[in-house]
């Protein structure tokens, strides 16, 4: 297994590969248009969950396309790459909604950082671009992803 780059560095990359399949991403975001649709990348090291469900929940995200003109455009799919283990209040929201992991992806590539080949996914998007970066991390990185999704033990209510 490769030394993994930081979560930043690793879509940098990405985003170079996605431009050589002919696929528009952006100068300035994370957020690819393939397909017909945009595919948005937010990388972080942790997230809370009242955060992960703000943002999770709305589509609209502004697209910068110069030094002064911004455009908000329909984001279909959001995949979060995190760098730290995700809290468990995470995976509660996803396991409960349906529609939500239709169109949010999590990596948990925390077990990468400690030399550990095997990570998390939760990916039921049917994103191709999901899909190309879960090839790019396996060819490029070595890393196994597994598709899981631990069911909720307790029933937890985030506001």
């Amino acid at each position: 297994m490769q030394i993994i780059p930081i979560v930043w560095d690793l879509i940098k990359q990405f985003k170079r590969q996605c431009r050589l399949m002919g696929w528009w991403a952006s100068l300035y975001e994370d957020i690819i248009y393939a397909g017909g649709e945009y595919h948005n990348f937010l990388c972080a090291r942790k997230v809370y969950p009242k955060t992960f469900r703000a943002i999770s929940l709305s589509n609209l995200y502004p697209i910068r396309e110069n030094d002064i003109m911004y455009r908000l455009v329909n984001v279909s799919y959001t995949a979060w790459i995190l760098q730290e283990k995700p809290s468990g209040d995470i995976f509660v929201m996803l396991a409960e909604n349906q529609n939500m992991r239709r169109h949010v992806a999590v990596y948990d590539l925390s077990e990468a950082y400690s030399k550990n080949p095997i990570c998390m996914k939760l990916n039921e998007t049917g994103s191709i671009v999901f899909q190309e970066f879960e090839k790019f991390l396996r060819y490029e990185y070595r890393l196994n992803l597994v598709n899981k999704l631990p069911l909720p033990q307790t029933k937890r209510i985030i506001k």
